[in-house]
């Protein structure tokens, strides 16, 4: 996301530069930076003394690329940024429950829904700007039919952290609809997208619970595939226990796809609280099980399509890209010229 909000205010006639202080870089993402767009790793190891990095970014800062506005993703930048740099030094709060005593080192914060907004300010008296975050909207296939034949398709596309991102709820509440709820005649499948910690723990549980035939570990996939193949999916179900946004649920919206999700932070505001999408009590798999059976028979009845359109257009209309990417310019120098830099 940070690639495409570069690429879009770039668009928008500003000159940009991202830096990468420490060494965790994906290559797949460097790739995708437009040549136009300068870029440094600084290739610092986490929790390191050395200052190098940091005599790298003050070169930066001061002779390559002369920013007029820095714009951090890691709250713990504002104190070493402040004193380095005496222009404008602005903050994205990715989540609820953040370190807000660092956030006073900056002279902006932007909060990506209104419940990290009201989780900062109710906690430091810190006012926050609200920005969605955003998607490229028009490059996602979206679906158009919904009927199912042979087998009804779930998904789910995140990092597998079952503790935060709920997939062993997932499991647990197809395992209630297959084996307690007989709702194996619609042939659920489920299929989840994406590597991480929780593998092992996610294939044993698989296992135990006799779905090896039912639900799928897809495995890591990029954003082109998940951009081309989301729209062949019946059913995008999000059961994170904790979520300041859910990009994921955007793009399952824009995608055509009908959601359940867990009715927490942001996901529930993405969907206005159930108006887009059908929502689950938090860590409960017999509710979730429930909304799954309720979006099947909602298939069946014929009435899922227009949830689904309602959702595409809210997305279109509030999560697009280009509107993320004009609303942070408009807040970072407002009393100055708009042809201005950036990191």
């Amino acid at each position: 996301m940070l690639v495409d909000i570069a690429e879009e205010q770039q668009k928008l006639g500003h000159k940009l530069a991202i830096v990468v202080v420490n060494d965790l870089v994906e290559e797949n993402l460097v790739q995708r930076i437009p040549q136009s767009i300068r870029f440094w790793c600084l290739n610092r190891k986490p929790g390191s003394k050395n200052p190098i990095p940091f005599l790298k970014l003050f070169d930066i800062l001061h002779r390559c690329f002369k920013p007029d506005v820095v714009h951090a993703h890691d709250v713990y930048l504002g104190k070493p940024l402040k004193k380095m740099f005496a222009k404008a030094v602005v903050l994205t709060i990715h989540g609820p429950g953040m370190d807000i005593g660092p956030m006073k080192y900056f002279d902006n914060l932007f909060a990506i829904s209104n419940s990290v907004k009201f989780d900062v300010e109710s906690r430091g008296f810190l006012p926050c700007n609200m920005i969605y975050n955003g998607i490229r909207t028009s490059e996602i296939f979206r679906r158009t039919s919904y009927k199912f034949d042979s087998e009804l398709k779930i998904v789910f596309v995140k990092r597998l952290n079952h503790q935060r991102k709920g997939q062993d709820l997932l499991i647990r509440a197809i395992k209630m609809l297959v084996k307690e709820k007989n709702c194996n005649p619609y042939n659920l499948k489920v299929y989840l997208v994406g590597d991480g910690e929780s593998y092992g723990y996610l294939q044993k549980m698989i296992f135990k619970s006799n779905l090896s035939e039912t639900v799928i570990l897809l495995g890591n996939k990029n954003r082109d595939w998940i951009y081309a193949n989301l729209c062949d999916y019946h059913l995008f179900v999000h059961p994170s226990r904790y979520e300041g946004f859910g990009l994921v649920v955007a793009e399952a919206m824009a995608a055509g796809i009908p959601i359940v999700s867990s009715a927490i932070e942001g996901p529930a505001e993405i969907l206005a609280n159930g108006k887009y999408g059908l929502l689950f009590e938090n860590n409960d798999a017999k509710d979730l099980a429930d909304k799954i059976e309720q979006a099947v028979k909602m298939y069946t009845e014929g009435t899922i399509k227009q949830l689904a359109d309602h959702a595409y257009k809210h997305c279109v209309d509030n999560f697009d890209i280009s509107i993320t990417a004009a609303n942070y310019c408009k807040y970072y120098l407002p009393d100055k010229n708009i042809n201005q830099k950036k990191i």
